[in-house]
């Protein structure tokens, strides 16, 4: 490909860019970051404002008298992560920790000499549901019964999935077992990919001649193929995609967000021993509601 050749595409791509980010520029303009209004002491310190630390820091929210400080190794969310189309032009930016993956040996076969590829991880506000194109995917079961039998007890697949299903308001199609997997009323509205390219039908018609079956993959099985489900949220709820909007609800002012923030402030005497996720005795019972 020759230098003039991307020049032809690349000028009309960055010219739309910055049409939409003109006109988006004051959309959803509102300022996550606390710093500024600091406080001295917090019941709770959340680090990370991705999917799990804003919901974490919206569940703690809910009792009242609780201070809540979410630090954010990233800043505010650019104009660009209010358009899904544009989220390419998020990755290795500064809302991208640019990480790589290593040189593989089972995997990345459409690349040359299996090299490394750039992995998408969010800095931002809203952490990597800020630029992963609105797709909503579970982890892996067997993660979470790792993580149990490492000596985590309540932590495996089966301990987690009620507050998964509990999260979503799914629109989506159910289908015989896996219904029991998808919840409804839940802040996380969740539903099916409305549109299907020839390249997608095509993929998953193959995917089929090979054997892999076109699966819900948030239900009983995770290996096969399907178009991703998507996810988002309404202006007047909590964006998880948007951790700051805890603020402009009205317990909002118990949760303070801190961008930029790199390391925990914790006093120079304490260790990382001395830091206890609390075990399912502890926890409190205004949360399991």
């Amino acid at each position: 490909m020759t230098f003039s050749y991307r020049m032809r595409w690349m000028l009309p791509v960055a010219l739309l860019r910055l049409l939409l980010v003109s006109v988006i520029k004051n959309a959803g303009n509102h300022t996550y970051d606390s710093s500024h209004r600091l406080e001295t002491y917090y019941d709770f310190i959340v680090v990370g404002s991705g999917s799990a630390g804003a919901t974490l820091a919206a569940r703690l929210s809910e009792v009242t008298g609780w201070r809540i400080l979410l630090l954010e190794a990233g800043g505010e969310p650019p104009p660009e992560s209010h358009v899904p189309a544009l989220y390419p032009a998020l990755l290795q930016g500064e809302a991208d920790w640019n990480f790589v993956t290593t040189r593989q040996r089972h995997s990345l076969r459409g690349f040359t000499d299996r090299v490394s590829t750039p992995y998408g991880r969010g800095k931002v506000v809203g952490g990597s549901s800020t630029i992963n194109f609105m797709m909503y995917l579970r982890g892996n079961r067997r993660d979470f019964d790792n993580w149990e039998a490492m000596g985590n007890p309540g932590w495996s697949y089966r301990d987690v999935l009620p507050y998964f299903i509990k999260s979503e308001d799914y629109r989506g199609t159910r289908h015989g077992a896996t219904a029991a997997y998808h919840g409804f009323g839940g802040p996380l509205t969740v539903e099916d990919k409305h549109w299907y390219t020839p390249l997608l039908n095509g993929f998953l018609k193959a995917g089929q001649q090979l054997g892999y079956n076109v699966i819900d993959a948030n239900g009983p099985e995770m290996i096969g193929d399907r178009s991703a489900f998507l996810s988002f949220v309404s202006a007047d709820e909590v964006a998880v995609t948007k951790a700051g909007a805890l603020c402009t609800r009205p317990r909002g002012s118990r949760v303070k967000v801190k961008g930029g923030a790199l390391r925990l402030p914790t006093p120079s005497n304490k260790s990382r021993e001395d830091a206890r996720a609390p075990t399912p005795a502890q926890r409190n019972p205004a949360l399991e509601r």
